[in-house]
């Protein structure tokens, strides 16, 4: 997003995640953030400026040694943290996931801490518990969602230790009546057209409750 010129007063928005905040294999219009970028526009003209840093598979760990490089000169700035996905993931080789739910929380704690201490706002993003799929098989014999599900859980206790807001998917969608499978691709993961649309609306609508204004 961004290659026009940004006005010097805008305010930044930068979404940091993953193949879901990147919304592979969507046209560039239809990707959520992009979605959210242009309601900010029509909502605010000229008021905020939306920046998406994300990298396919990227885990906390993979953030942190890339924050500071590739997103750190954009700070001050509110910051939407959408990672977990990949960390919980559990290679068909492996039997445990690529990063454990220690690290991981200690990893969010570490990406807040170096947000705020650049001068911005952490906002933690709860993403959908992806359905099965048969094209994944984890290695240690749980369901995606199995192994998701605790990841979760831990970015939402993390984020009320450390008393950043949070949009937490699920429970927005389950306020909806909205299930998985109504937004994911056959992977069971990855958003549809129609799930980026609904990711839009949903993080759109909670940051106007945030007042972003």
């Amino acid at each position: 997003m961004n290659s026009s010129p940004i006005s010097l007063t805008a305010k930044r928005i930068v979404c940091i995640g993953d193949s879901l905040t990147l919304a592979i294999g969507s046209a560039e219009l239809d990707k959520w953030p992009v979605r959210v970028a242009l309601e900010l526009e029509k909502e605010y003209p000229e008021r905020y400026a939306l920046f998406i840093r994300a990298w396919n598979g990227a885990t906390t760990f993979d953030v942190l040694q890339r924050m500071t490089a590739e997103a750190g000169y954009l700070m001050p700035a509110t910051v939407l943290v959408a990672l977990g996905a990949n960390d919980a993931h559990v290679p068909s080789h492996r039997r445990s996931p690529q990063v454990g739910i220690a690290e991981y929380a200690s990893n969010l704690r570490e990406i807040s801490r170096m947000i705020t201490e650049a001068g911005g706002k952490t906002i933690f993003v709860a993403e959908h518990v992806p359905s099965a799929s048969p094209s994944y098989i984890p290695g240690n014999g749980k369901t995606y969602e199995e192994n998701y599900a605790p990841y979760r859980q831990a970015l939402l206790e993390t984020a009320r230790e450390l008393g950043a807001p949070v949009i937490d998917i699920p429970t927005l969608m389950a306020d909806r009546g909205i299930e998985t499978s109504a937004i994911v691709i056959d992977d069971g993961l990855h958003l549809s057209k129609d799930g980026n649309a609904t990711y839009a609306e949903l993080i759109f609508s909670q940051l106007r409750f945030l007042k972003m204004e």
